[in-house]
């Protein structure tokens, strides 16, 4: 075989068309007659294929923190994140502004008389429109800063009564059973008084005795209750509880006690009061109610102990009574003043 050196790298190729050495291919031999060797083409160099690692299968790949790629999905994020706060804040601005509204639950209207109206003759019907009225423990009424009437329970209405003509002003005051004050609404009116040539004479004497027998029994529902006091002092000094023994003459000072409630409530409900004090003669007969009911527990409770019976219960409604009277009992003495009663 003839030897001939390859063009690219200079070993023998053997007489192969393609060097065994550097793969390149070796010029073929020209025909007789035919022009030289061509140029010798460059062998192709096969750039290596590279390896790449094996997988790391710990977790999920992290995310770019950097690149176009992640600042797409930075702004991707971006708008919902903006929407949710956006979503947020409209919420608490919601939520705040019915609170600012709602007052805590309770607002005060006055429905009658109309702010800017005028009545006929001199008295008025005063009707409240009172929302969230679960929280409200009075409403107080009051006619030129002079407190007319207190109101405790739905409807929340009153007559005022004696106007004298001209320009009044009425407001309103809510409380709650702690005495803050919960709502206020105000207007005016004006009233057109008592018609001329009225003869106020026998009026204005029924009135005066009114106040002075009202005076008289307003002094004796307050020795009731010190009666009844000492009566609870005494029942709890002189009843055996354990053996359930109560003395005789404690029962009957606790049926005469009673008898002095009961007696005292209906010699009050048959007094006569003028028009402008019919409110008034109303508060007094309940507030002598829960004197009777402290009265009537405590005797309910000597028996209860006497039989083998709940005595606790029984005592319990008059400690309930009590709290109703003593929590009322100063705001009626001050408005029996303001009308001129005698105490």
């Amino acid at each position: 075989m003839r030897q001939e050196g390859c063009p690219f790298c200079g070993k023998d190729a053997g007489g192969n068309r393609f060097c065994p050495h550097c793969g390149g291919e070796m010029p073929s031999r020209p025909a007789p007659g035919a022009p030289g060797p061509a140029t010798p083409v460059q062998p192709t160099v096969m750039s290596p294929v590279p390896v790449l690692p094996e997988p790391v299968l710990s977790g999920p790949a992290s995310p770019p923190t950097g690149g176009i790629g992640a600042t797409k999905r930075n702004r991707n994020l971006a708008l919902p994140i903006a929407l949710g706060v956006l979503a947020l804040l409209v919420i608490a601005g919601v939520v705040i502004a019915v609170v600012l509204v709602s007052g805590g639950g309770v607002t005060i209207s006055i429905k009658s008389p109309a702010d800017g109206s005028t009545t006929a003759g001199n008295a008025v019907t005063v009707e409240l429109d009172v929302k969230g009225r679960s929280r409200v423990a009075k409403v107080d009424v009051f006619l030129d800063s002079k407190k007319r009437a207190s109101i405790e329970s739905a409807p929340f209405s009153t007559d005022l009564l004696s106007l004298e003509k001209g320009e009044h002003t009425l407001k309103a005051t809510a409380y709650d059973s702690g005495g803050a004050v919960l709502g206020e609404a105000t207007s005016s009116f004006q009233s057109e008084g008592a018609a001329e040539g009225n003869d106020q004479t026998n009026g204005d004497k029924g009135s005066s005795a009114y106040k002075s027998s009202l005076a008289a029994k307003i002094n004796e529902a307050s020795l009731l209750y010190a009666r009844i006091t000492t009566m609870a002092n005494r029942i709890n000094s002189e009843v055996n509880f354990n053996t359930r023994s109560v003395p005789a003459g404690l029962l009957a000072d606790t049926r005469a006690l009673v008898g002095s409630a009961n007696t005292l409530a209906d010699s009050a409900a048959a007094l006569d009061p003028p028009a402008d004090m019919k409110g008034i003669q109303a508060e007094f007969l309940v507030l002598l109610g829960y004197l009777q009911a402290r009265a009537d527990a405590l005797l309910g409770g000597l028996q209860a102990v006497s039989s083998g019976g709940d005595y606790k219960a029984s005592f319990d409604k008059g400690g309930a009574a009590k709290s109703s009277f003593d929590k009322a009992w100063p705001g009626f003495k001050a408005e029996c003043k303001s009308f001129g009663v005698p105490i």
